[in-house]
């Protein structure tokens, strides 16, 4: 099961005519239409069955006829606060159902399975015929200095960045009480977490400050995205409206906070780095279960990560998973390793960027400067141009002017006379191969 926000393709004004209804309906390969009022009120549904049926009832039609007289006015829905259990059995027996408000608006679509079409963040589409969505990760590479961090979302934008992401925490709900007998445990036994929310408290922005940073984005034209570590942050996040929401791998078991975000009703991004797999099948079944439109990143979460430990072909295992849409979040140097992701079927890649690697922060070791960022996104348009079909073999026009003139024709080796039998002794293969390919002389 799938519920879809982005209900453009699924609506139709019911004084829309049935010439223009049947172009809309072919443009989206034949998917039912949810008739709307001048209220955009839910006032029945359209189908091409619907369409036939009308036409043999009326041998003469009048292709200018208001859709609203072929509607069908006996649809099933459910409304917005919808138990699963009546969804799921409603959409073994159809193929899409409108989720109403208590106006009758049409809020959302349920339909059986999951999308190929992906979903949309902002301008930009997830799926497996779209191009890699590239998020520069920012995250707090900035160093709590605002201008940095618009001088970041500019140089992420000329690198050929989608989205920029950030990061949200608070630092009280994040981590126990200073006071506390387990923060005193911490500083006993785990100095590197002490040194991780001293650091954190120095680098990270203000909430209003991130605010006025996405605000920048959307100004200079970029989809910002944030991460955010708690409950509260989820909310001032959700609240600004932020296109989509990315989880980070720490956070993958953390169930209480996915399903926060689940309700949303946004799209999800979520890093499965310091994971098992009977992990990531769980949260799997929880996205899948509240229709969830989702996507899971391969990770591995050391910084920088060794290459012999990312396991890139778990990719492939991680679609097999999710039967959607993966990606991939590197913390490796360089940009090879995560080119070799998109080759394998990464639509998602998330790549930090800063300014000076040898900055303090773990990031800034595991980040790309603006000009290998560039070179990253540059390799990866290439690739998605080498990646070609995987069904069928094409002669491409460079080949076929090459294969005119080096490979080879079957030609006589000497005259032939009208009614003499020809035997292999009379032919010869030779350049150019403008005649018959030499693969043919048996039949020949």
């Amino acid at each position: 099961m799938y519920v879809d926000y982005n209900i453009d393709d699924f609506i139709i004004d019911y004084e829309t005519s049935l010439l223009s209804t049947l172009r809309k309906i072919s443009d989206v390969k034949g998917r039912i239409k949810f008739v709307l009022n001048s209220n955009n009120e839910c006032v029945g549904s359209i189908t091409n069955g619907d369409i036939i049926r009308w036409l043999l009832n009326h041998p003469s039609p009048d292709l200018n006829v208001f859709i609203k007289e072929l509607a069908n006015k006996n649809f099933r829905f459910v409304s917005e606060n919808y138990q699963r259990n009546e969804l799921e059995q409603l959409l073994e027996n159809f193929l899409f159902i409108p989720v109403l408000d208590s106006k009758r608006r049409v809020v959302a679509v349920a339909q059986r399975g999951f999308p190929t079409k992906g979903f949309k963040i902002g301008k930009n589409t997830v799926g497996e015929k779209a191009p890699c969505l590239v998020i520069a990760e920012i995250g707090n590479n900035h160093n709590g200095n605002i201008s940095e961090a618009k001088k970041l979302v500019e140089k992420s934008i000329e690198a050929g960045a989608d989205c920029v992401k950030f990061q949200m925490r608070q630092m009280d709900e994040l981590y126990c009480n200073s006071d506390s007998s387990v923060t005193h445990n911490l500083r006993k036994d785990n100095l590197a977490t002490e040194y991780t929310k001293d650091l954190l408290s120095k680098v990270q922005l203000k909430n209003d400050e991130l605010f006025e940073i996405f605000d920048f984005c959307k100004s200079v034209g970029v989809t910002p995205l944030c991460t955010p570590w708690d409950k509260v942050s989820l909310k001032l996040l959700n609240d600004y409206g932020l296109e989509a929401l990315k989880f980070a791998s720490a956070d993958l078991t953390n169930h209480p906070l996915i399903l926060e975000g689940i309700n949303t009703k946004k799209p999800l991004i979520i890093s499965t780095g310091m994971s098992c797999e009977q992990e990531i099948i769980a949260v799997v079944d929880i996205l899948k279960s509240f229709g969830s439109s989702f996507c899971l990143l391969h990770c591995n979460s050391t910084y920088p990560a060794p290459f012999e430990s990312l396991n890139l072909n778990y990719i492939t295992r991680l679609k097999e998973l999710t039967d959607c849409p993966v990606g991939y979040s590197g913390h490796e140097r360089g940009i090879n390793s995560t080119l070799a992701a998109v080759a394998i079927g990464a639509k998602i890649v998330e790549r930090h960027i800063t300014s000076d690697k040898n900055q303090e922060g773990s990031d800034h070791q595991a980040s790309l400067l603006p000009n290998e960022f560039r070179s990253l996104v540059t390799g990866i348009r290439e690739i998605e141009q080498s990646l070609g079909k995987s069904i069928g073999r094409e002669i491409g026009q460079g080949e076929m002017l090459n294969r005119a003139n080096l490979s080879k024709s079957v030609f006589t080796n000497c005259v032939i006379r009208k009614g003499e039998i020809i035997t292999k002794e009379n032919l010869s293969i030779k350049s150019p191969g403008m005649g018959l390919q030499p693969c043919y002389i048996s039949d020949l």
